[in-house]
């Protein structure tokens, strides 16, 4: 049975949400390209990509957009300390971010 990767990427965003991490999640049937075009003109600085093999594995990428580093967690440890991994350096000063968007993988965070 196809996993619906829509939704357990609500799931992990209301989990996330219960960490007051704000979440967006893409439901829009657009190429990945133009959603992450999106994500960089909103200055949103971290985006998932959640697609079936990160469901199945719990394992999923947290791309900084803005430094274009990308972080393999675990989606419990994700869950578990959002405000650990959702760090950017903004000039001279860390801070933690509020904001990320998760993007469904169609196929089987403003500061």
């Amino acid at each position: 049975m196809p996993l619906d990767t829509g939704m357990e990427a609500l799931k992990l965003a209301q989990a996330l949400r219960k960490k007051q991490v704000r979440v967006l999640v893409e439901m829009k049937e657009r190429r990945l390209k133009k959603s992450l075009d999106y994500a960089n003109k909103s200055l949103i600085p971290f985006v998932i990509v959640l697609g079936s093999q990160e469901v199945e594995t719990g394992i999923i990428n947290l791309k900084n957009m803005l430094s274009g580093a990308d972080v393999t967690i675990s989606i419990q440890e994700l869950t578990g300390d959002p405000h650990s991994f959702l760090v950017f350096r903004n000039g001279n000063e860390s801070s933690h971010a509020r904001c990320l968007v998760i993007f469904p993988a169609k196929i089987l965070f403003w500061n």
